[in-house]
């Protein structure tokens, strides 16, 4: 008898591509990745301040 198993893991967040500016992709890390806000980790929903960077 064979036994199977699925590892059904997830994963929430979001993704903004930023293709055509280098500039605007290291600043979004800097801010969500190594800013002192997060610390290298966004577990936390976004804040007023978070979209509004997405926006610009």
């Amino acid at each position: 008898m064979r036994q199977l198993a699925c590892g059904q893991r997830k994963m929430q967040g979001f993704l903004v591509p930023c293709p055509h500016s280098i500039l605007i992709s290291e600043q979004l890390y800097a801010h969500f990745y190594t800013g002192p806000k997060y610390k290298g980790h966004c577990y936390k929903e976004l804040d007023e301040e978070d979209a509004l960077l997405i926006d610009d």
